[in-house]
């Protein structure tokens, strides 16, 4: 404070010691005040409380606990059953087998797509589509892939159509779930930030999202089927070792 401009002298210099003072600093004030008189305090003590919270000391964390990210984890869901008419969305190459494996764990299967859909939802228990699959470019937007164009089409329907029928979509390559796994289609990536965004915005008609294996196989097929009968993770992957979370 003395080092303002236009308020310095004698005056502005005993402030600014008063205030080091009354926060902590020592000062010698039988120098400060060799022509002064000092005079005791009162007879209680004062009780000072700063009011900014004091920080404890922690031991250095590294830059990755800074991070936001997120981590997999195994998965023991049960095996269904499902129940009631599920539609499955979609001619991917997978498209028999996973009809198999819904019917398996108990669901009638009615197969479908984007344009049919609004004509079979009512009364559906929910919707698998297979569409994000299909990695070739849109024919009318070619710098986005067919599979996500699509997908955004099947949330637009089933939202259009007021019925709260919980839509799965299922990618493959999307997620790594750990160092041993890869990523490998950004482009499928791409729809698990759409369904992320419809999970947020349509929490009424949204289902979740499952990571296929690279290989679609039985065991596969019952993963698919445990997460689509459970009603707490909306974000799975599938993988050779089991279910992850």
């Amino acid at each position: 404070g003395s080092l303002r401009r236009d308020d310095g002298g004698a005056q502005r210099l005993l402030s600014s010691l008063a205030e080091a003072y009354v926060a902590g600093v020592g000062v010698d004030w039988g120098s400060v005040l060799s022509h002064g008189t000092t005079v005791d305090l009162p007879t209680y003590a004062f009780q000072r409380r700063r009011f900014w919270p004091e920080l404890p000391e922690v031991a250095s964390t590294s830059l990755d606990d800074w991070r936001y990210r997120i981590t997999w984890q195994p998965a023991d869901l049960p095996a269904g059953p499902l129940h009631g008419t599920w539609l499955l969305v979609g001619d991917a190459p997978e498209a028999p087998a996973v009809t198999e494996a819904l019917t398996r764990g108990g669901a009638e299967v009615v197969t479908t797509d984007v344009h049919g859909l609004g004509s079979v939802l009512a009364g559906a228990a929910g919707v698998v589509s297979l569409l994000a699959l299909d990695e070739t470019p849109d024919t009318e937007f070619p710098w986005v892939q067919s599979g996500l164009a699509s997908t955004v089409d099947l949330v637009r329907t089933v939202q259009q159509s007021g019925l709260e029928v919980p839509v799965w979509l299922l990618t493959r390559g999307a997620v790594q779930t750990g160092a041993d796994d890869r990523t490998t289609s950004p482009a499928q990536t791409a729809v698990w930030g759409l369904g992320r965004a419809v999970g947020l915005e349509r929490p009424g008609l949204w289902g979740g999202l499952i990571d296929l294996p690279a290989e679609f196989d039985a065991h596969a097929g019952d993963g698919v089927v445990s997460v689509l009968a459970q009603t707490v993770e909306d974000q799975a992957a599938l993988r050779p070792d089991g279910v992850f979370v």
